[in-house]
């Protein structure tokens, strides 16, 4: 294994210590923003310089709530995401840095 899954595993295995609320799996593909993923990710790349994003501002939203409610950090944020994520058949996981950058552009741009 490389170096990022074994990372994701391990990360993966903190979140298990949480008892993951079937709730939130629920919430998740109940949402609109799994249903509309694709399209989310390709509206927010048009004009678009550098790295195209691959995550929906939904999707940090989501983590948002989710860390507020469990008041875990953000290396742990990223196992739990990781895992509900897969439980919706979505494979890719944003990591808990970009998640971070993200998450702190977004509140400064709100302010």
């Amino acid at each position: 294994m490389d170096k990022q899954t074994d990372l994701k595993q391990k990360y993966k295995k903190w979140a298990l210590e949480y008892d993951l609320p079937e709730e939130y799996v629920k919430l998740a593909k109940d949402s609109d923003w799994l249903k509309t993923l694709d399209r989310d990710i390709a509206r927010m790349n048009v004009k678009k310089v550098g790295c195209p994003y691959r995550y929906p501002d939904s999707i940090i939203e989501f983590g948002l709530m989710i860390r507020e409610d469990l008041g875990v950090s953000y290396r742990k944020l990223y196992g739990i995401l990781a895992l509900i994520l897969e439980e919706c058949g979505v494979d890719n996981c944003i990591s808990y840095s970009q998640f971070y950058e993200r998450s702190s552009k977004m509140a400064k741009d709100k302010n």
